[in-house]
């Protein structure tokens, strides 16, 4: 059954990891025959909410939870089903600061409670929706397709013997993501520091956080680190492959991610992660086999974790190589994207009656 479906959120332009997810969503549910129509909020006019009445599904990204929920609260006449599109809840981010968690909480909690269902791409962050919701909100788990890289069909990939002898080679390691204190890219040079020979390219946006951009720019230019890392800016798909293909160790190390579609492409590429140990990152990266999971505890650091990682994978290029292929083998048994729109599908048509939030399904 076609539906009507509006997917309202910020604008889909910027390059993010949560952007790309939506941006492909769209297409995939448009290429199943659904009517998608996007929507980038910018109030509530007397047209737009004409419009919305007329659609079976309103897809809202919870990035914008205090505006849609003054909106869903003053709905008036027929009410689509309304979905939250949670990527993670901000209140996970454990980089900020306890008063901003805290009024973060208390948002997101009202806003959830106006909603009727809750689609998500790891179960760590449906979890995360339920319990600010206080209630078992009626859900999916749509992890992002193998298929597509930065929203494009996937190149030609790295084998097994190509995946060994790049293994063998200098340790050539990618940050793929926004400069944002989240990523970790900080820590990410301070571990660094203490290994020996080897490159860093980093790819992605500054200007989201231009303050810790320069502190990461300050950084890389200390002697210590100076001419080993290259600063690349945004990449576009063909740029983004040749880069991991080049690549030797994906690290992403982040506080928080919902899922990290960036572990899934490196991956496809034969690239083991260091990757965020908090969200869904460990439903995609396996702790010690896929790549390792950075941690933090009062014995140590991220800096100094990941600089023992590093140090292990240097002295044990067999592990590397062994992470590497067992990565590439993750990405060939992971969903595509049609297969997880099934999900998207089925949550969309739960049979539950339109204008009611709240029921267990």
């Amino acid at each position: 059954m076609a539906l009507r479906i509006e997917l309202w959120g910020p604008p889909l332009a910027p390059l993010t990891g949560g952007n790309l997810y939506d941006r492909i969503l769209v297409e995939t549910l448009r290429n199943r025959g659904h009517e998608v129509t996007v929507r980038e909020f910018a109030g509530d006019g007397p047209e737009t909410s004409a419009a919305s009445a007329r659609a079976d599904v309103i897809l809202q990204d919870g990035l914008l939870h205090r505006e849609f929920r003054r909106r869903n609260a003053g709905w008036r006449g027929r009410r689509p089903r309304i979905v939250a599109l949670v990527h993670h809840p901000q209140s996970s981010e454990p980089e900020r600061g306890e008063a901003e968690l805290a009024r973060l909480r208390g948002e997101e909690r009202a806003y959830l409670r106006t909603v009727d269902a809750v689609l998500s791409p790891s179960r760590a962050s449906v979890d995360a929706a339920r319990r600010l919701a206080g209630r078992r909100l009626p859900a999916a788990v749509v992890p992002p397709g193998r298929d597509r890289l930065a929203g494009a069909a996937l190149p030609p990939l790295p084998g097994p013997e190509e995946i060994r002898a790049r293994a063998r080679g200098p340790l050539r390691v990618a940050h793929v993501g926004n400069v944002i204190p989240r990523k970790r890219l900080l820590e990410l040079l301070e571990g660094l520091a203490t290994v020996p020979e080897w490159t860093l390219a980093v790819a992605g946006r500054e200007d989201p956080d231009p303050a810790y951009a320069a502190a990461v720019r300050r950084r890389a230019a200390a002697p210590d680190l100076a001419d080993r890392v290259r600063f690349r800016g945004p990449l576009g798909p063909a740029a983004l492959a040749g880069l991991l293909r080049d690549s030797v160790l994906l690290a992403v190390p982040s506080t928080h991610e919902g899922f990290g579609i960036v572990y899934l492409e490196g991956f496809a590429f034969g690239l083991p992660a260091l990757a965020a140990a908090s969200g869904g990152a460990e439903e995609i990266v396996s702790d010690g086999e896929t790549g390792w999971s950075i941690r933090e505890a009062a014995s140590g650091s991220a800096s100094r974790r990941i600089a023992d990682r590093l140090k292990a994978l240097v002295a044990d290029r067999g592990r590397l190589a062994a992470m590497g292929l067992r990565a590439a083998e993750r990405h060939r048994n992971h969903p595509t994207w049609a297969a997880s729109a099934t999900a998207v599908e089925d949550l969309f048509t739960l049979p539950e009656a339109s204008g009611q939030s709240g029921g267990d399904q």
